[in-house]
């Protein structure tokens, strides 16, 4: 069985066609865009791990955050080379069960990197979707057995956000959670805060929240630094 997070971010302001896999890379820096080309993530790999940036017109929307999980059982070693790159295009519709709209395009251009390491280092494909006003990227864990169980002790994956803009949220892991009413605060005054986190500053408004969970916790998002989060 694979096992998968889905962290996306989307970005707003106010048949697929597969690509062929290209052979090994050491260290390196791989970057999709969206269809119109407004939007682009690219990823970078080196001795030190895995990390992504996003720019929006070329504007820093992310900048430099880290990426990785560690498993039970594993050094927690990072990946350090990319080890196959293959590219894909997509635009379909696909029909909502309920909702403002029954039918959505769905157009993306996607990016997809198995990366690797040294010793026990945990193996992964790291898929991203650009779309032209938001982008996805999940974990595909594919080093294990059909039936097998895993823990995942730590995940490494930060938003280091180029703005101190400002942010609606509520606190995560209260008794009502659920319930708090969202509020508005400087970026740098978040604390622990629920999905979807949502931001506004330069022009730019911005909204993070997680989907397509499978065997995996939610994710919480914890201050670490100025503009800085890291799944929690």
């Amino acid at each position: 069985m694979k096992y998968w997070l889905t962290t996306t971010a989307m970005l707003a302001a106010l048949g697929a066609a597969l690509g062929a896999a290209a052979p090994a890379f050491a260290a390196g820096r791989e970057c999709v865009s969206a269809p119109n080309e407004t939007l682009t993530v690219c990823v970078d790999v080196g001795a030190t791990g895995a990390t992504y940036d996003v720019t929006r017109a070329g504007r820093p929307i992310i900048t430099t955050s880290q990426l990785g999980l560690v498993l039970q059982g594993r050094s927690g070693a990072p990946v350090s080379r990319i080890a196959a790159v293959s590219r894909a295009a997509h635009d379909d519709t696909w029909e909502q069960p309920w909702g403002e709209q029954r039918l959505i395009r769905d157009h993306h251009n996607e990016l997809r990197l198995s990366l690797a390491g040294e010793g026990d280092a945990l193996p992964y494909d790291l898929v991203v979707r650009v779309f032209d006003d938001g982008f996805g990227f999940r974990y595909d864990v594919t080093d294990l057995g059909a039936d097998e169980a895993v823990a995942i002790t730590d995940e490494r994956t930060q938003f280091n956000f180029a703005g101190r803009w400002d942010a609606w949220w509520y606190p995560a892991r209260g008794v009502e959670r659920d319930e708090y009413l969202y509020h508005r605060a400087p970026l740098n005054e978040v604390t622990l805060a629920e999905t979807p986190l949502t931001l506004e500053g330069d022009g730019l408004y911005l909204s993070l929240h997680e989907a397509a969970l499978s065997g995996y916790a939610s994710m919480n998002l914890r201050h670490v630094g100025e503009n800085s989060f890291k799944a929690d």
